[in-house]
């Protein structure tokens, strides 16, 4: 069964990766290091044709370019840099005129797929926020997703023609860390996707309602806000930005079947917390890390498909348990009271 289900997805990945189109990419090595906009209004467009917002609810001073750069990652080659204002306001950059992109697809695409690396930087306040934004041409906000740093959680959200607003995750998220994030929109079948494949997540949400015509994409934006009282300043990162249409949303991979499999209970846990799973995977080690990263705890497995963890001496918070298996790696968050 396992083996008939792994052929099965790679066989419709194979069929997906056959008819993507690819629109727009930017992966900002063409551009300089160094500032990226000279006019922190947004009314003219700086390198790559990025528009940037500075704005500041106290301090008019404080509204800069500088918010906004170009910078040299190791080992990436040249990344965007957003950088919080340290008082209340919102760094904003923006693209511009993805309708034309869109309007160029070939017929019988007709799913957008977005995908972006993302660092969640270290901020380890609840005064900054990370946000992305997918506009349409009538300003219909099509899809969000949003990093809170101060308890790294990240969930997506559609936001419909009657203004709903439904999260699709929640996860913690390890802080300083590079993730892929991918975006569907499938314009078919009225829903979007999201997905991050590294951590196996993923979600659906409806995108509008029947009979509502669908919004073209028209904006992309990345923002950081800073709300409240405790400014504290932090950066985060993009890179390897792909614009495609698609002809349909792939599975989730194996990863992402393997984590589907696996229950953690109780969850939250104060002591004990069993790992367990019905389709008798063996679960050859379990790697507890904490958001920072590092790992806090870890236990051999003896290929049984259910283990007991004491997780007493960690302390409360959010955990990430990778669990090692005979047909691949699960991901399940842990709340540790």
């Amino acid at each position: 069964m396992k083996k008939q289900l792994f052929y099965t997805v790679l066989a419709l990945l194979a069929a997906h990766f056959a008819t993507a189109q690819v629109l727009w990419s930017e992966n900002f090595d063409n551009l300089t290091v160094g500032n990226i906009g000279t006019d922190p209004t947004g009314n003219t467009p700086g390198q790559g044709g990025w528009h940037t917002l500075s704005s500041v609810s106290v301090d008019p001073a404080k509204v800069s370019n500088n918010y906004f750069k170009i910078v040299a990652e190791p080992g990436r080659g040249n990344v965007m840099e957003i950088t919080s204002p340290d008082t209340l306001g919102t760094s904003d950059i923006e693209k511009r005129g993805l309708e034309t992109f869109w309007n160029n697809r070939t017929t019988g695409n007709e799913v957008l797929k977005i995908e972006y690396d993302f660092f969640t930087g270290d901020s380890l306040f609840n005064s900054t926020s990370f946000w992305n934004n997918i506009s349409g041409t009538n300003l219909t906000q099509m899809l969000r997703a949003i990093y809170h740093s101060n308890n790294s959680e990240i969930f997506s959200t559609s936001n419909g023609y009657n203004g709903r607003v439904t999260m699709l995750y929640e996860t913690p998220i390890l802080r300083n860390t590079w993730l892929k994030l991918i975006f569907y929109i499938d314009y078919v079948n009225k829903k979007t996707y999201f997905r991050i494949p590294s951590l196996a997540i993923g979600g659906e949400n409806i995108f509008f309602d029947a009979g509502t015509p669908p919004d073209i994409p028209s904006v992309m934006a990345f923002y950081v806000r800073t709300a409240n009282s405790r400014f504290q300043q932090c950066l985060f990162k993009i890179d390897n930005i792909v614009f495609s249409a698609v002809n349909t949303v792939p599975p989730l991979d194996i990863k992402d079947w393997v984590s589907s499999k696996f229950n953690v209970f109780p969850n939250p846990v104060t002591d004990i917390v069993t790992i367990t799973n019905s389709e008798n995977i063996s679960i050859d080690e379990i790697t507890v890390y904490d958001i920072n990263s590092k790992i806090v705890k870890s236990q051999k497995g003896k290929t049984e498909n259910e283990i007991q963890l004491n997780i007493q001496n960690l302390a409360t918070g959010n955990y990430l348990l990778h669990i090692k298996t005979n047909v691949g790696i699960a991901v399940k968050k842990l709340i540790k009271n």
